[in-house]
């Protein structure tokens, strides 16, 4: 396994732990709190923002994984090492 094929995982092992993070916000499984979600102001005055905008937050998180992922495999296969 050479650096490459390690930094490719690492970067599949992230992106996985982030979606695993991401998808409670998504189903709106997680109540307000000071530690797990976007914290702003608005969002932590009522459970109807809170909600709305952390699943929009996680939905852009699980997008980015993705598309990390994505690019990770694809300059991974443009290398010829």
């Amino acid at each position: 396994m050479n650096i490459l094929d390690k930094i490719l995982l690492t970067i599949i092992g992230r992106s996985a732990a982030i979606i695993l993070v991401a998808v409670p916000l998504v189903l709106r499984k997680i109540p307000r709190n000071n530690v797990y979600g976007l914290r702003t102001r608005a969002n932590m005055s009522n459970d109807v923002t809170w909600y709305s905008a952390n699943a929009h937050f996680g939905r852009g998180l699980i997008v980015w994984s993705l598309v990390d992922c994505g690019l990770a495999l694809g300059l991974r296969g443009l290398c010829s090492c």
